[in-house]
């Protein structure tokens, strides 16, 4: 729902793993973007996934390339999932025909095929070496994941699983661009009164275009979507603070606790109390 702008890693290894189940505060992935590059792979269970405006149904074994700049969000289903974010302007510089591969990604010319449905090919062998380093951290494992992303990309050339950007998926862009811009407004503004107005101006187009461009990207109404983020929001507060529960429900723009609590129990399940019992 926002552009993340937190540090993945450290500065001289900019490169985390998360391992993300029921009990972590986003396991409802929101919608966001980033510059960085995400390599995610189900464990467990379903995971239902968004990007820009394809889902793909996930199940154990898949893996998702999440390009640079790429509006997603997930929906997971009694699922178990790992997320593999890195900066790729730490990936050694190559050249490859003429152009530095890495630089081609970051720099949006090229994307990564997305979607890789579970298998024994030599693309998921090295990303799962990849995790296993991460997660075991022995002796030298920095040096061994970097230089395993540089293998991952000569697999990745090697077979043609990737794509020049084409003018109308730039032109696409230009939508996805409006989009950010509402999310970015709703992360910033959540906790005041907005309207379908004010986010349509934001965009600078017609509410009802907002709500179809909303409803094809997100798969809800811009004003669903804001109450969905708000919820989210409460998610985070009820496990990281101490607030009460009217303290939380005021701090995330609803301005009546009963219709909070209605409205939390209803995309989660159990009143916000319960929740932060569980």
């Amino acid at each position: 729902m926002f552009e993340e702008i937190k540090m993945h890693g450290t500065i001289d290894f900019p490169i985390e793993l998360y391992e993300v189940n029921e009990e972590h505060p986003s396991y409802e992935m929101p919608f966001h973007w980033h510059p960085h590059i995400e390599i995610i792979r189900v464990i467990k269970g379903n995971l239902k996934i968004s990007l820009n405006k394809t889902d793909y149904n996930m199940k154990k074994g898949d893996i998702i390339f999440v390009n640079s700049e790429i509006v997603h969000g997930s929906l997971p289903q009694n699922c178990i999932y790992e997320c593999l974010v890195y900066d790729n302007n730490f990936i050694p510089a190559i050249a490859h025909k003429g152009q530095i591969f890495s630089e081609m990604i970051s720099k949006g010319n090229i994307r990564i095929n997305e979607y890789f449905p579970s298998c024994n090919d030599e693309i998921h062998t090295c990303i799962n070496l990849i995790f296993d380093n991460m997660k075991k951290k022995e002796k030298g494992y920095k040096y061994s994941v970097v230089g395993m992303i540089s293998h991952l990309y000569g697999i990745i050339i090697k077979n043609g699983v990737y794509s020049k950007i084409t003018d109308t998926e730039k032109q696409t862009s230009i939508s996805v661009t409006k989009l950010k811009n509402v999310l970015e407004f709703i992360r910033n503004n959540y906790s005041n009164k907005i309207t379908l107005k004010d986010m349509a101006d934001i965009a600078k187009v017609s509410p009802k275009y907002l709500c179809s461009m909303f409803k094809e990207r997100t798969h809800k109404s811009p004003v669903d979507y804001l109450i969905y983020f708000r919820v989210e929001k409460a998610v985070h507060f009820l496990i990281t603070t101490d607030k009460s529960v009217t303290e939380i429900a005021l701090e995330c723009g609803f301005d009546d606790l009963s219709y909070f609590i209605k409205t939390f129990k209803k995309l989660k399940g159990v009143s916000p109390g319960i929740f932060r019992k569980k």
